[in-house]
């Protein structure tokens, strides 16, 4: 659970800066053309301090552009989505989904996610399906934002505790229910919410602390990381059913061609060291067969890998290091070897393309 990184943080003063990387074969492997193409990644700050961050990377210039969104996104920025010409980020603890146009990174809507009561519903992760945004919020609930009007027209229980993960998939709304802060007692449900009515259908028992759920080809793939001493538990959803569940030490994924990519590095484990980091891919048409491993060390200058996005056959891995200094993003192709790298604000987490 991304709250973890709490217990690794203190209170630090970033300056701001700008500063680029080129690397001699960068342009050989750009995906994108184009005037102005570029990355987003979104940088969730210290859990405590009001300092996320959206950073930028221009293909144009190999400029990394740390604060981008100067008027500042608040307190514990957790997810973000495109849609369309527009970007979604969902803030914890400042209670808001912004909503920001792409090309400019500047301001369209700031929408409140607060109760009747005006209590933070605590925001957590967000899905996009035929016109709605989808928001999974701690209070057990789910929002649903009209994309044309950036209203909130509908919310949903998810009868389960500390929501996390959303996913859409054959019309179904899947949600990890953590039960993350009432550790030990950990939830172990993902709950299915049926997308045309917005009504609450059933839970599937996962393993202890679903955290990352993700979509890919009709499937919903579920990474329970129980109280992190534990093997993590990958559960495959198809159809509303358990179809698979395997124990291995992974810490994200995402996909590619029929692949999950996916990297491991215990939460416990010494920032100086890289021993314990393994990168490597499973073909999800035979999940039976063991792992191919790609990289059993980091690469040059990366501490603490914290999030993967895939992009094209491009795949990105998010640099945290110490949890509350600046991160890098590294670029890599699907064998594992590095591409190019930029630099971040505090907690890089989502990678999206401009």
């Amino acid at each position: 659970m991304k709250t973890i990184k709490i217990f690794f943080t203190s209170l630090c003063l970033i300056f701001c800066f700008t500063s680029c990387f080129k690397d001699a074969e960068e342009e050989e492997y750009r995906q994108y053309d184009g005037e102005d193409y570029g990355l987003y990644v979104l940088c969730e700050g210290t859990g405590a301090d009001n300092n996320s961050a959206l950073s930028y990377y221009s293909f144009k210039d190999s400029l990394s552009i740390l604060d981008y969104f100067k008027e500042g996104l608040g307190k514990n920025a957790n997810d973000m989505i495109k849609v369309g010409e527009e970007l979604y980020i969902v803030v914890t603890e400042s209670a808001c989904v912004w909503v920001l146009d792409k090309n400019t990174g500047s301001q369209i809507a700031r929408i409140e996610i607060t109760d009747e009561q005006g209590n933070n519903r605590k925001p957590r992760h967000l899905t996009y399906y035929d016109g709605y945004i989808y928001v999974s919020c701690w209070d057990a609930s789910v929002v649903k934002i009209s994309k044309k009007t950036h209203l909130i027209t509908e919310i949903c229980s998810t009868l389960g505790r500390y929501p996390e993960g959303i996913a859409i998939a054959n019309n179904k709304i899947y949600v990890a229910n953590s039960g993350g802060l009432d550790y030990p007692n950990y939830d172990k449900t993902v709950s299915v919410i049926d997308v045309n009515s917005f009504s609450f259908e059933k839970k599937i028992e996962v393993g202890e602390n679903p955290q990352t759920l993700k979509a890919y080809k009709n499937k919903i793939y579920v990474l329970s990381t129980g109280n992190y001493m534990v093997t993590p538990t990958l559960t495959v959803i198809n159809n509303s059913e358990v179809e698979k569940q395997i124990s291995m030490n992974i810490a994200d994924f995402d996909f590619w061609e029929n692949k999950m990519y996916f990297f491991y590095t215990s939460p416990y484990a010494d920032p100086t060291s890289n021993k314990d980091f393994n990168f490597s891919y499973l073909d999800i048409n035979n999940l039976d067969e063991p792992a191919k491993v790609l990289r059993e060390q980091t690469l040059s200058g990366m501490v603490m890998p914290y999030h993967i996005s895939i992009i094209g056959n491009t795949i990105f891995i998010s640099d945290a290091k110490n949890f509350n200094s600046a991160g890098e993003v590294f670029a890599l192709d699907t064998l594992g070897n590095l591409r190019y790298k930029f630099p971040t604000l505090i907690n890089p987490s989502k990678v999206v393309q401009k």
